[in-house]
């Protein structure tokens, strides 16, 4: 039988150390913010920072523009393309974060998981 306490502990675990791989590491908040919870025979990853959504799954904020060709929406500015859009438009295109998943990298990964759910068993 499983232990889902095992499994919980390895996941976080697992994410901690794809936090170090990327180098995400700063004041080490991130990295101690994740924990596991199990409710019901389920498994749940919890993180206590705000900014942890914005580090899984990163940002896209769109600034306010009177330049008629500036995109208005997300949409609007992955189908624009740079070149025909004027100077000021082009400077003042949304500079979001990227997404680094290190939950997603974990959950997502078969091997990774097999890996974990076997070490669970030891």
């Amino acid at each position: 039988m499983v232990d889902l306490n095992k499994v919980g502990a390895l996941v976080v675990k697992e994410i901690k150390r794809q936090i170090l791989k990327m180098q995400l590491v700063d004041t080490g908040a991130l990295l101690s913010s994740y924990n596991y919870d199990i409710r019901g025979g389920k498994i749940f990853i919890t993180s206590t920072l705000d900014y942890a959504l914005d580090i899984e799954y990163g940002t896209f904020e769109l600034s306010s523009s009177a330049d008629k060709d500036f995109p208005k929406t997300s949409d609007q500015a992955l189908s624009m393309k740079k070149k025909d859009m004027s100077f000021t438009a082009r400077r003042s295109l949304p500079r979001g974060m990227i997404p680094f998943a290190p939950v997603r990298r974990v959950l997502f990964n078969k091997k990774l998981m097999e890996s974990i759910f076997e070490k669970s068993f030891e």
